[in-house]
């Protein structure tokens, strides 16, 4: 009998499924690497390929189907010859390689432990509740959202239909997190940054103003306890700010060829105690490499700053992004990192080459020796 399933009569090719993924799946959502790899695309070409969709047969899927998966089986397109598919995908594998296979043999423990791993989390893939020895199929596209991926879905009913997925299937620190992302986004063309006494200035558009600004609206209130912003620079317009009346005030001369991306200061230590902010907003390049850190340490002990408590951190839009982990492997020991995305949270790269959680900027100051 044949099958009602629009995949009976039209199956999206990888580049139509690769875009729909990145559509489902917004920048700023954990994992979204592994949910929208090209392995992700072949992944849910072959789900849809067998019918191992939720609702619309009985058919599973193992990831060893993916890797045996080949140009010229997924040019075969007729129903009769889909349903066969599966069929033939149950049986044991040949013993020796299959010619133009998608993937290597040793290709479906990522397939499983990351790929399928990731759509579970998202409610994208549905697990039979089998033990884990044999090598029965186990996996099924969820039905809402196999019908995404219609090619006939198109224009404001699909934009409609991938929120709706996202209100029911995100949770709500996940859509929290996007929102930030995208915002960080938005500011990239210019931006209104609220200062921390309540006064406004407009950064002009550039790579890292929409980090520049989530320091000044969110770092600096939360983790500070009276912050004073001196200075923000970016690498294609040097200075952006400068306060020289405050930089006067505590006595320290400004140098733009030293400063680093945001330069604060903390007045509300006990007893006068000045603590010194100086941080690398990291939009493309140029993090707190141990050669930087150390160039911002001897600025401060030339001018007398010894004795100053000292932060030294590194600014990411988020640790999904292929930024930060291009510049992660480069950072000096002992700073900081935050995450716009995460404004509640905070790193410290500890000596022995870990990161872990910091409650607050006091775990981990530096004085300038």
């Amino acid at each position: 009998m044949p099958l009602a399933h629009w995949s009976a009569r039209q199956l999206p090719d990888l580049a139509e499924i690769g875009a729909r993924l990145r559509e489902v799946f917004p920048e700023g959502i954990e994992h979204r690497g592994w949910l929208t790899a090209e392995r992700a695309a072949h992944s849910v070409f072959v789900f849809l390929y067998v019918f191992a969709v939720e609702g619309v047969s009985e058919n599973s899927l193992r990831p060893a189907m993916v890797t045996t998966m080949s140009d010229q089986q997924a040019r075969k397109r007729t129903e009769a010859q889909l349903l066969r598919g599966w069929t033939e995908a149950c049986k044991p594998r040949a013993p020796v390689p299959l010619a133009g296979r998608w993937y290597a043999e040793n290709t479906r423990e990522p397939i499983r432990d990351e790929t399928f791993r990731a759509f579970k989390q998202y409610g994208a893939v549905l697990e039979d509740p089998l033990p884990t020895t044999p090598a029965r199929p186990r996996y099924r596209l969820a039905g809402d959202f196999a019908d995404l991926l219609d090619p006939s879905l198109r224009g404001p009913a699909l934009i409609a239909a991938i929120r709706r997925r996202q209100e029911n299937h995100l949770p709500p620190a996940a859509r929290a997190r996007v929102a930030l992302y995208q915002r960080t986004q938005t500011a990239s063309a210019g931006a209104t940054v609220r200062w921390p006494d309540g006064s406004s200035r407009v950064l002009p558009g550039g790579p890292s103003t929409p980090l520049l600004k989530a320091t000044v609206e969110d770092f600096a209130p939360r983790l500070l306890r009276q912050p004073l912003v001196l200075a923000l620079s970016q690498a294609c317009q040097r200075i952006l700010f400068e306060d020289r009346e405050q930089f006067a005030r505590i006595g320290l001369r400004p140098d733009p060829r030293i400063m680093p991306d945001v330069v604060m200061a903390d007045l509300g230590w006990p007893q006068g105690t000045l603590q010194l902010i100086l941080a690398e907003c990291v939009a493309t390049s140029g993090a707190m490499p141990l050669e930087r850190a150390e160039a911002c340490r001897m600025w401060l002990r030339r001018q007398g700053f010894k004795g100053t408590r000292l932060v030294l951190k590194t600014i990411f839009r988020d640790r999904g992004d292929p930024v930060f982990r291009s510049h992660v492997g480069q950072l000096a020991w002992g700073t900081f990192v935050w995450c716009a995305t995460e404004p509640g949270h905070l790193m410290v790269l500890q000596r022995q080459g870990t990161f872990v959680a910091a409650a607050s900027l006091d775990q981990g100051a530096e004085t300038v020796e």
